[in-house]
C-alpha cells in the first residue's frame, strides 16, 4: 500500500534530479577535485609528473652510457670495447621507447574520456533534441572519428566552433600516434613534414618520426587540457540553459 504524501512533503522536478545527474557525470570525466573524482585532468596531471621523473632517468641513462663508452674506449681492448657498447645500447634507446609510450598514454586517455562525453551526451538527449548527420556511433570500438564527429554536430556546430578553435593542432599529434603505432613511425604527410620542420623536440629522418624532447608530450597535454576545457563549458552551458528553458 502506498503511503500518504504530507503537507511537509517537497516535490522535486524530474528536471532537477536530472540536471544533478548530469553535473555529477560530468565532474566524473572532469575530475581534479580534492579527495573527490578522479578524471582527464588528473591523469594529464599524473602523466605531467611521469614525464618529469622520465626525464630525469634517460638523462641519467644518456649520461652514464656515453661515460662507460669514453672509459672503454681510453684503456680496454677491442674486445671489451664491443661488450660495452653492446650491453649499452638499449640505453640510447631508452628516450625514444619511452617518449613514444608516453605519447601513447597521452592518446589514449583522450580518446577514452571523449568516448565518456560522447557516452554522456546521447544518454541525455534534449527535448528539442534535431536530427544530425552523424549518429552516436553503435559500436564503442568504432573508429574514434565517429564520435569526433558525433561531439562535434552536438556541441560545437551550434556554437558556431569548429574543432579547429579549440584542438589546433590535433591533426598532427593524430597523425604522429597513428604513424609510431601502426607504420613504425613512417609517414609522408607534407602538412606534418612541415610543422616538424618549425619545432625542436620531434624529428623526421629518412621518413621516420622520432621524439627527440619531452616538451612535444606537455605540448599535446596542454592541447588536451585545453580542449577539454572548452567542450565541458559548453556541454555544461548546453544543458543548464535547457533546464532553464523547461526543455530537459
Amino acid at each position: 500500500m502506498q503511503a500518504k504524501k504530507t503537507d511537509n512533503e517537497v516535490h522535486i522536478p524530474d528536471s532537477y534530479i536530472k540536471i544533478q545527474e548530469i553535473e555529477d557525470e560530468l565532474n566524473k570525466i572532469q575530475g581534479g577535485f580534492p579527495n573527490n573524482y578522479n578524471g582527464i585532468f588528473d591523469e594529464l596531471e599524473s602523466i605531467k609528473q611521469l614525464i618529469s621523473k622520465i626525464g630525469e632517468l634517460v638523462l641519467h641513462e644518456e649520461k652514464e652510457t656515453k661515460r662507460k663508452r669514453k672509459e672503454i674506449l681510453n684503456k680496454g681492448e677491442e674486445h671489451e670495447v664491443n661488450d660495452v657498447f653492446e650491453t649499452t645500447s638499449r640505453s640510447l634507446k631508452f628516450r625514444e621507447y619511452t617518449y613514444n609510450s608516453l605519447f601513447f598514454l597521452i592518446h589514449l586517455n583522450l580518446e577514452k574520456y571523449l568516448t565518456l562525453l560522447c557516452k554522456l551526451i546521447n544518454s541525455y538527449s534534449l527535448a528539442d533534441s534535431i536530427e544530425t548527420k552523424h549518429k552516436f556511433p553503435k559500436n564503442e570500438f568504432c573508429n574514434i572519428s565517429k564520435y569526433y564527429n558525433y561531439l562535434n554536430e552536438q556541441i560545437l556546430k551550434i556554437n558556431n566552433i569548429t574543432e579547429k578553435d579549440i584542438f589546433k593542432y590535433k591533426c598532427m599529434y593524430t597523425e604522429i600516434r597513428d604513424a609510431l603505432y601502426h607504420r613504425n613511425g613512417l609517414t609522408d604527410k607534407e602538412y606534418l613534414k612541415e610543422w616538424i620542420g618549425m619545432r625542436n623536440d620531434i624529428v623526421i629522418i629518412d621518413k621516420r618520426i622520432k621524439i627527440t624532447n619531452s616538451s612535444l608530450l606537455v605540448s599535446y597535454i596542454n592541447e588536451v587540457e585545453f580542449y577539454f576545457r572548452r567542450v565541458l563549458t559548453l556541454i555544461r552551458a548546453k544543458y543548464y540553459s535547457a533546464y532553464e528553458q523547461g526543455k530537459l
